[in-house]
């Protein structure tokens, strides 16, 4: 089960709970999610579906992905084709 909130106009947080630690303690991931209700509960819908711990797992390049996907729309054509070439 995740939980969305808007932390601030347009910008919404997603947790969800991956199940318990070695101590039996619940741990949870987080996600900011910048855009519409829509995409923050997609993203929610996400995070449930992936299971335990492999929800907080990510590869580096996926991270990168993520991060070019949300700045992109604020960025000048010029300074997307120097992060995407870089």
């Amino acid at each position: 089960m995740a939980t969305i909130r808007e932390r601030s106009p347009g910008v919404w947080e997603v947790r969800a709970f991956t199940g318990s630690d070695g101590q039996g303690r619940p741990t949870q991931v987080s996600r900011t999610v910048r855009g519409g209700k829509r995409e923050a509960e997609r993203v929610a819908a996400e995070l449930t579906l992936r299971r335990g711990s492999e929800a907080g797992k990510v590869t580096v390049s996926e991270l990168l992905d993520l991060w070019m996907e949300q700045h992109t729309p604020s960025w000048s054509p010029s300074t997307f084709e120097n992060h995407k070439s870089g």
